[in-house]
């Protein structure tokens, strides 16, 4: 067997190589780590009503937002704001289960992810229907990070939530 010497230059070399993909790597691992997660609200919300179609998911108005979390719908323009309803052919509500789910774009999150804990800490306290307790209780689900939030409120949120994802 043959030993060889490697040069200095050789040896630079080579430390120069992998100091450059170490450097690329946490170039990386830098990028992802700051980078700013939002969803395509439009597109989410086509794929969403098309993909479970069994949940009858529409719109929510102004006055349902409202009504729910307390603040106008207006206040961040790029959200979803979906509910389940089903009508009748006489235009009856026959909506049988409670499915929201909210998804926000906003730099005010930690705001309206208080908004959201609230509702779903007062519904848990204060609802005397165990069928609604339970779905608040075991299958609500409410997340944040820089630059959105969203709340899942269904039998399916954790499918939902790996949809959306």
């Amino acid at each position: 067997m043959v030993k060889r010497k490697l040069s200095k230059r050789a040896i630079v070399r080579i430390l120069a190589f992998i100091a450059s993909i170490l450097l690329i790597v946490l170039v990386v691992i830098l990028f992802n780590k700051f980078k700013i997660k939002t969803y395509d609200i439009n597109d989410l919300k086509n794929k969403l009503v098309e993909g479970y179609e069994e949940l009858s998911l529409t719109d929510m108005d102004h006055v349902d937002v409202l009504e729910l979390y307390g603040f106008e719908k207006s206040e961040v323009e790029d959200a979803l704001y979906l509910k389940s309803l089903k009508m009748d052919d006489e235009g009856n509500d026959i909506t049988e289960d409670i499915n929201y789910i909210i998804i926000m774009n906003t730099e005010n999150y930690q705001y309206y992810y208080e908004i959201f804990e609230s509702h779903i800490d007062s519904t848990k306290m204060y609802t005397e229907d165990k069928k609604l307790l339970k779905l608040y209780d075991k299958n609500a689900i409410l997340k944040k990070d820089k630059n959105y939030v969203y709340l899942i409120i269904s039998k399916k949120s954790k499918e939902i939530e790996e949809f959306i994802n």
